[in-house]
């Protein structure tokens, strides 16, 4: 819709007779009517947004001048801005009766049959408008509108732009030429291929920015730019941008939605907790915010609120929980030491999606901690089954047989790309290594411990070797110099959460139960990144 004091200004001055030119005497006389009175007070209400105001002040001038279709077109106006589109509807086409030949009055006429959900006789009132003045840039906005909304987005995009055309320096027509270019760039994707058509949406993103440059400032032009960016892969203009739509629209809850996702994605996933804690302080039983908060807590560590926030969500009516939500909860079980209830839980996820790798991969990990090596080799299978290119599994069997002392097949199942420098048959050390699994495997530990001090002569810089004696010394009765490889293995590499609960098991024998407690702390931390 137009200007609101241009709009005011269009009604006030619709179908006014001219007035007689006072003399100066008269005017020096003349005394403000109680009519002249209620049409600035009305002015003053409109600019100031007070349609209640204005609507007193309107009704209070028709009482007086029933026939003043310049207070018609104003009740309309007002009728308008307050949801009463009947009444919006009956006054401007009153007005557009008298003066047929007013393209804004057909313009205005058509918002009004839009927002009553008259979707074919607003398209008429704009295309009458347009018949009477082609270069009525606002009814080709509500023309793009019309058909954005009826999904015709090259129709949408050619009514926006001739409205830009029209009025260039008019934040609305560029803002919504950007909305409907981003919304366009996303029909190039494919299942297959999930990228939009990035130069189409870089313009749409770019047009929505001088939208705002222009000073058109709304929430859901952030929404929709804010999904743009993400949808282009930045994830931090997104959540800019949807914080944006929060800020200029508070109470609007959806807006707070959206930056809980776009936060999530961009990894900030403290400030997504802090956004569905507002939703849930609105609506403590809003179930999906439950569970999403419930999944950034598990990801965050937190176990003992995730746990909370999943058994409230579980005792609110609604769809059985997912299998990844289900693998969530069996992980926090784990965590607080609730085995029973952590392989329930992942049981429960793999029946309803056997084919999804994690909570195989998660239901290994509860069984290692079980002890139950062989129940957790099947779950690590199961999960490579699913799928081949994953890391956890594979060291998860190589940990099983580990626990089942079947060093030459654990060494086998390592992944020695990853875990350490060693490549090829020509890297140094290969030999040693294989004779230190030898020897570990037939429980020769000295011997076995002088190979992989062969290695580490070779490579000192092999944090996996470092790692493997320290699990060697451990077991020959030397937990000093245990922890102090494993130490070193840390130094070189914190990335890998065994080594860390090793540290926190020697640790935990000795009796220093809170340096133990701080690397399990670690290692769990890291298996929550996996």
């Amino acid at each position: 819709m137009r200007d609101v004091l241009a709009c005011v200004a269009v009604a006030l001055c619709a179908c006014r007779a001219p007035e007689p030119i006072a003399s100066p005497a008269q005017q020096d006389l003349a005394v403000a009517t109680p009519l002249e009175t209620l049409r600035e007070s009305a002015v003053a209400s409109v600019g100031r947004k007070d349609w209640e105001r204005a609507r007193a002040d309107v009704t209070a001038a028709l009482r007086i001048a029933p026939d003043d279709l310049g207070f018609v077109q104003l009740r309309a106006f007002v009728a308008y801005h307050t949801g009463d589109f009947a009444t919006s509807i009956a006054d401007y086409e009153r007005v557009a009766q008298a003066d047929p030949t007013n393209p804004d009055v057909h313009h205005d006429l058509g918002h009004a049959y839009h927002g009553a959900g008259r979707l074919q006789d607003a398209l008429l009132a704009q295309s009458r408008c347009l018949a009477l003045d082609p270069s009525h840039a606002g009814a080709h906005h509500a023309i793009g509108n019309f058909k954005h909304l009826a999904g015709d987005l090259i129709g949408a995009i050619d009514a926006y732009r001739r409205a830009v055309e029209l009025a260039p320096t008019d934040g609305l027509h560029v803002g919504y030429l950007g909305w409907a270019l981003a919304d366009r760039s996303l029909l190039a994707r494919t299942p297959e291929i999930w990228i939009p058509d990035m130069a189409m949406a870089k313009e749409g993103i770019e047009l929505m920015e001088r939208a705002v440059a222009l000073g058109h400032e709304s929430a859901r032009l952030f929404s929709r730019r804010a999904h743009a960016r993400f949808d282009t892969g930045d994830t931090q203009g997104a959540v800019v941008d949807s914080s944006r739509a929060v800020e200029l629209e508070p109470e609007e809850l959806r807006w707070r939605v959206e930056r809980a996702e776009f936060r999530r994605s961009d990894g900030d996933v403290v400030g997504a907790v802090e956004d569905y804690s507002v939703l849930l302080e609105r609506d403590p039983g809003d179930r999906t915010a439950l569970l999403r908060r419930a999944a950034c807590l598990d990801s965050l560590g937190e176990a003992p609120r995730a746990i909370a926030d999943f058994e409230r969500a579980l005792a609110i009516e609604g769809e059985p929980l997912d299998a990844r939500s289900l693998g969530q909860l069996g992980r926090s079980r784990h965590r607080t030491g609730d085995l029973d209830g952590a392989e329930r839980d992942l049981r429960a996820a793999i029946a309803l999606d056997p084919e999804y790798h994690w909570p195989h991969t998660l239901l290994g990990e509860t069984l290692l901690a079980r002890t139950d090596f062989d129940g957790a080799e099947r779950s690590f299978r199961a999960a490579l089954a699913a799928d081949g290119r994953l890391r956890q599994p594979r060291d998860g069997i190589a940990r099983a047989m580990v626990g089942r002392r079947e060093y030459r097949e654990a060494m086998k199942a390592f992944d020695f790309a990853a875990r350490s420098r060693l490549h090829g048959d020509e890297a140094p050390g290969l030999a040693s290594l294989h004779a230190a699994f030898e020897h570990a495997r037939e429980a020769r530990h000295e011997a076995a411990i002088q190979a992989m001090d062969e290695v580490i002569t070779r490579d000192a810089a092999n944090s996996f070797a470092y790692f493997v004696r320290a699990v060697l010394k451990s077991e020959h009765g030397d937990p000093a110099g245990a922890e102090s490889d494993v130490s070193l293995a840390i130094a070189l590499d914190e990335t890998v959460p065994d080594a860390w609960q090793l540290r926190a098991d020697l640790r935990s024998a000795a009796g220093r139960r809170e340096a133990a407690d701080s690397d399990t702390e670690r290692a769990d931390a890291l298996r929550a990144r996996r």
